[in-house]
């Protein structure tokens, strides 16, 4: 700290926060008087924080507070978030981050929605919604740093230590001991100055915008690559910052549970990164989970369109005529729907018109093909119950496979269903009324059911067809549809091209090419059914 060395130099916290992480705790306390277990964030990715948790652990055990972390990993910070909510905590800190502040309207929200009093280093997060921070500001790191440019910019040398230590540093009327109060216009206390910049030593007060006044001796978090970068090339100064691209992903289903929704979400992030976009650094995800309610539906498009931000990718039908009504200059990306031209989403798959493009698939291409292959498995197949999702935007979907059924010779009954309790009577009137088999019409909604539906088909024993290789893999007995995780990575490449400044009117909609047929095998053989060696061999995937 006090003779830097080499070519960098700047602001940097100390090894230990322990006094500041006491802080923490004590003004959650004074919010939660019953205050006894704490939540705390973390990033698997950066270095510092492992040593930040060991200080709030050691103040909680100090204060008699349970501290209980979360490590987010993989940039994946809605599984983070879902974990910090199945603690049950009281309270929850968050370690000072770059992504954590990138991300901090979804914290907020995400604080606000679970009732969780939240502490951060940095008034960025109150100023989005949070309830309080208590640390150094932001905005004070890069003023001071220019005094480090200004001195290297006239021939101090980074290298060159001090007069003497940062630790004998004392204002005029401090004592000794450096516990009497300092000068309340400015936060930062140097050295008297010396040949050459030195490491700056911080401290908490008005200035920085947090709460109360601390004699705490810590350091800001360094600008250290900013120092570097002037050393290296004073003429960065000239240069325009980097514009860092928000996307809104929203999505119908739900965060936790292993809903399918979370492998289309990480299967589209999987492409942003393909493509070269690196989360927290060059563009911010803004999550919003619908968790099934579709009254919340607009609110959640709105908030997305108020953050604001550059795009909004969408499943499903719902949601996007939700961020249809709610803006319509944000450009939407479709990243799984069915009929567009129908839900009036474009005006045509060639020329979308207006603010949407994206994947879809038309339902005539799933209709025609699960009846032939449940025809096949069944033979004595005469009666089709279609369970359909009455909230799910149209009657398109159904009414192709009751076109679809009448080809083929197969009666077909209506099973509407707009809640999770209307699944056991639907059953229950498709045994009543001698159905052979279900079909599930494509559906979010009935995709995040997906369990019960499941369980009610093996109770029942009527065989079911569903729209995904996930609904086969948990026990159902067919599927056949789009490669969706392909269409949600797809998605990116459309989020890609309008960032760097397409137009969604100009970029027509693309239609899945891949169609996969999957097969449970032990369902099979539990409902007596026999699947044979060439439909086995025409399957993509087989469940023993």
């Amino acid at each position: 700290m006090r003779g830097p060395g080499g070519n960098v130099t700047g602001l940097a916290y100390p090894e230990s926060l322990d006094e500041l992480s006491g802080k923490w705790i004590e003004l959650l306390s004074e919010l939660v008087p019953k205050l006894s277990r704490l939540a705390v964030l973390t990033n698997a990715d950066n270095p510092s924080h492992g040593q930040r948790l060991k200080d709030i652990e050691a103040a909680g055990r100090r204060l008699r507070v349970d501290v209980s972390s979360v490590e987010m990993r993989q940039l994946d910070l809605e599984k983070a978030l879902t974990s910090v909510g199945q603690l049950k905590a009281s309270a929850l800190i968050l370690l000072s981050d770059p992504l954590f502040t990138n991300q901090r309207q979804r914290l907020a929200a995400f604080a606000l929605e679970k009732r969780l009093p939240s502490v951060y280093s940095y008034r960025e997060l109150p100023e989005a919604g949070g309830l309080l921070s208590y640390g150094p500001s932001l905005a004070a790191y890069f003023r001071h740093a220019g005094l480090y440019v200004d001195k290297i910019l006239k021939g101090c040398q980074a290298c060159r230590p001090p007069d003497r230590a940062a630790d004998d540093v004392r204002t005029g009327h401090q004592r000794k001991n450096r516990q009497g109060a300092r000068p309340h216009d400015s936060v930062i206390a140097a050295a008297p100055r010396g040949p050459g910049p030195r490491m700056m030593r911080w401290r908490y007060g008005p200035d920085s915008g947090v709460i109360g006044v601390m004699g705490v001796r810590a350091a800001v978090v360094g600008t250290m690559a900013l120092i570097g970068a002037v050393v290296a090339a004073p003429a960065v100064e000239s240069q325009q910052p980097t514009k860092v691209a928000r996307v809104g992903i929203f999505v119908p289903g739900s965060s936790s549970g292993g809903d399918q929704f979370q492998l289309l979400v990480k299967a589209f992030r999987d492409g942003l990164r393909e493509l070269g976009w690196i989360e927290g650094q060059t563009i911010v995800v803004e999550t919003r989970w619908g968790e099934g309610r579709l009254d919340e539906f607009p609110k959640m498009a709105s908030e997305l369109v108020a953050l604001p931000v550059d795009v909004i990718v969408a499943w499903g039908p719902q949601t996007i005529r939700a961020a249809q009504q709610a803006s319509g200059t944000v450009p939407i990306v479709m990243a799984i729907v069915h009929e567009p031209v129908a839900f009036s989403f474009v005006k045509s798959l060639a020329r979308p018109g207006g603010n949407i493009t994206g994947s879809a698939f038309q339902d005539s291409e799933l209709g025609t093909k699960p009846l032939e292959l449940l025809k096949e498995i069944v033979p004595r197949l005469r009666r089709v119950a279609l369970l359909w999702d009455r909230g799910g935007g149209g009657d398109t979907g159904v009414r192709t496979i009751e076109a679809a059924a009448q080809r083929l010779g197969l009666r077909t009954e209506r099973l509407e269903v707009q809640r999770g309790e209307d699944f056991a009577l639907a059953f229950m009137s498709a045994k009543k009324n001698g159905a052979h088999a279900v079909f599930q019409v494509a559906s979010p909604f009935l995709a995040t059911h997906r369990a019960k539906l499941i369980e009610l088909s093996a109770a029942q024993r009527p065989p079911m067809a569903c729209e995904t290789t996930l609904f086969v893999v948990e026990g159902c007995l067919i599927a056949y549809g789009p490669d969706f995780p392909e269409m949600s990575r797809r998605a990116a490449t459309y989020v890609d091209k309008i960032l760097k400044g397409a137009k969604p009117a100009d970029l027509p909609v693309e239609q899945p090419t891949k169609f996969e047929l999957a097969i449970n095998a032990k369902t099979a053989q539990a409902l007596g059914l026999t699947i044979s060696k060439l439909l086995r061999q025409r399957a993509d995937k087989v469940v023993e």
